[in-house]
């Protein structure tokens, strides 16, 4: 049988609507891009996001990380985090 432990999350700055960032995790994963940028320590990833988190924190901008879907699979949550950047689009690619 199949784990369904992972979900797909994203994560808004401020009053936005629409998510900087969209992700598959499990366990405490949801929280780590903005509990870098509180700290100020970069420990893994895009150094382009964590700069641009860290920037709203240090302008007191909140960091809001939902979760979007839950209790799926990898191979699912992987499936819809590529629809949703689909959907939403990415910054880093011109």
């Amino acid at each position: 049988m199949e784990k369904t432990d992972h979900y797909v999350y994203a994560v808004y700055v401020g009053e936005q609507q629409l998510p900087c960032y969209i992700g598959v995790g499990r366990g405490n994963r949801l929280r780590a891009h903005g509990n870098e940028a509180r700290s100020g320590s970069h420990r893994s990833g895009s150094l382009r996001k964590f700069r641009a988190l860290r920037a709203c924190v240090l302008r007191g901008i909140p960091i809001i990380e939902r979760k979007l879907y839950e209790n799926i699979s990898k191979q699912e949550a992987y499936k819809i985090e590529i629809r949703l950047i689909k959907q939403y689009g990415r910054r880093d690619i011109h």
